[in-house]
């Protein structure tokens, strides 16, 4: 016969001396319960181990190399375009 705790207590952890509160240490309810009964509840709540999962190889992606004209067209728009071709020797003042 499997033990279970009090509906009222769920949280109760059973010892030898009866159903235990985890955190206060306080016996909520009394009896005796035997140790084989004990390790039986204790088994029931373990958490089973997860299977195991094959290890997948990590897929290649083929794809066609850029360069960088490539790059240029599809990122910059025609006004950065314009500043990268300007002549560095032009100087602009302010006065």
């Amino acid at each position: 016969m499997a033990i279970s705790p009090p509906k009222w207590a769920s949280q109760c952890v059973p010892t030898t001396k009866g159903w235990q509160d985890p955190k206060t240490g306080e016996i909520l309810v009394g009896g005796s319960i035997n140790n084989a009964a004990i390790a039986e509840w204790h088994e029931a709540r373990a958490p089973k181990p997860a299977p195991k999962k094959k290890a997948s190889k990590p897929k290649v992606i083929k794809e066609s190399p850029t360069t960088e004209e490539e790059f240029v067209d599809e990122v910059m728009t025609e006004d950065e375009d314009e500043m990268l071709t300007e002549s560095v020797t032009e100087k602009r003042t302010l006065w």
